[in-house]
């Protein structure tokens, strides 16, 4: 306030103080437009059938502000749209008469005050939403993302849309979608670090627009932190011997969406193979000798993260297999000998091995009996044979 003014209006004697009391109101207006008008409303977002709250201030006393709620697109094509007030007192304005419709859905608003007397003009924004979104279980200040399958109210006949919206934890995100029609919704996962998950959400999914979902009805995601995979029971080692039960290995494991990869490698050294299914086990079907040896792991992927097991192994032993040469086999001194006949305690056929048995060398009749020996005969890598009895071979004169 300017001080000289008011010396001077104490200092003059004639009218002295009818001359303050003008260069005080002088003062005061000046000082009073040195303050910005504003003009807000209660809330960014309005549902049909809730009123417009719009209050400012910093406007002249007294004077008539006039409101214009401008519409995008236009609906209304009366003068609906311009209401005023009158400042108060103090320059403040109040105004709670505007009414949002059904015909609103889908408009955004561009308030605009204009002082009569002052000539300031002061803008704020808003749209009308019928369903509204916003989640719990969040920090203020995350984004929030959802994908929302609807009809939009405007315009008129618009086909099915998918959007994604994205507000602030504290705020609500919001759409306006036609009466009678479907609406459908995620609530994404955040992108934050840490990483919070969705992991419900209110409202039926493919619900029929029937009025408004704001408030305390909106649609509510909720969310939680979320929790990084971890290995609570490693894999072991297997050793089998063939023709045995089938292997197994397995694994325990806890974390939000997790999913299980089983991998195999011939050998350290060897590239990794997907095998298996989404399980948290994984069995080896009918292995065989050859796959001793072998490695596994599994590779756990959840929504914030990923763990690998230890690295285990498989061992397949072959399977013992006693040969019983026949007993009473023999030949005529000087022919040539015949093809040894056995039996197996594994009941394996004839088909099963390949080469024959052999015997202690020897042609003399005199110095036999002779003993049998497994020669070249095998049944494939899975069975370790040997031979059984005493049973021997004669060369008779």
């Amino acid at each position: 306030m300017n001080l000289e003014l008011l010396r001077i209006g104490w200092s003059t004697a004639r009218g002295g103080l009818t001359r303050y009391t003008l260069t005080l109101l002088a003062l005061l207006l000046v000082a009073s437009s040195g303050y910005a008008q504003t003009v807000t409303t209660d809330k960014d977002d309005y549902a049909p059938g809730e009123y417009v709250i719009v209050t400012g201030s910093g406007w002249t006393p007294g004077e008539t502000v006039e409101f214009d709620f401008h519409e995008t697109p236009r609906v209304c094509t009366s003068d609906h749209h311009y209401r005023s007030t009158v400042a108060d007192e103090n320059g403040d304005i109040y105004y709670d008469q505007y009414l949002i419709n059904i015909k609103h859905l889908g408009v955004s608003f561009v308030l605009t005050a204009t002082g009569q007397t002052s000539g300031s003009i002061a803008t704020a924004y808003f749209t009308d939403a019928n369903i509204h979104f916003r989640a719990t279980g969040l920090p203020n200040g995350t984004d929030v993302s959802v994908i929302v399958i609807y009809t939009p109210a405007t315009p008129t006949n618009s086909p099915q849309k998918e959007e994604t919206i994205t507000f602030k934890s504290q705020n609500n995100g919001q759409v306006a979608a036609a009466e009678g029609t479907q609406v459908f919704w995620t609530f994404k996962n955040t992108s934050t670090d840490p990483v919070y998950i969705n992991t419900a959400s209110t409202g039926t999914q493919g619900f029929t627009v029937a009025g408004n979902l704001t408030g305390s009805n909106a649609i509510t995601g909720s969310y939680s932190l979320c929790s990084s995979p971890s290995i609570t029971i490693q894999p072991n080692n297997k050793s089998i011997t063939y023709g045995e039960a089938n292997p197994t290995f397995s694994v325990n494991a806890q974390g939000d969406g997790i999913v299980y990869q089983w991998q195999t490698r011939a050998n350290l050294g060897a590239a990794w193979t997907n095998v298996g299914t989404n399980a948290n086990s994984y069995t080896v079907l009918n292995p065989s000798v050859t796959l001793s040896g072998s490695q596994y792991r599994v590779i756990i992927t959840g929504i914030c993260g990923t763990v690998t097991s230890n690295v285990v192994e498989l061992t397949v032993n072959a399977k013992a297999v006693v040969v019983t040469p026949t007993a009473g086999q023999s030949k005529v001194y000087g022919s040539a000998d015949p093809v040894f006949t056995f039996s197996n305690d594994a009941s394996l056929p004839d088909a099963a091995f390949t080469g024959a048995l052999g015997r202690a060398a020897g042609e003399n009749v005199a110095d036999g009996p002779y003993a049998y020996t497994l020669g070249n005969l095998s049944a494939g890598s899975n069975y370790s044979l040997s031979l059984g009895s005493n049973n021997t071979f004669t060369i008779n004169a």
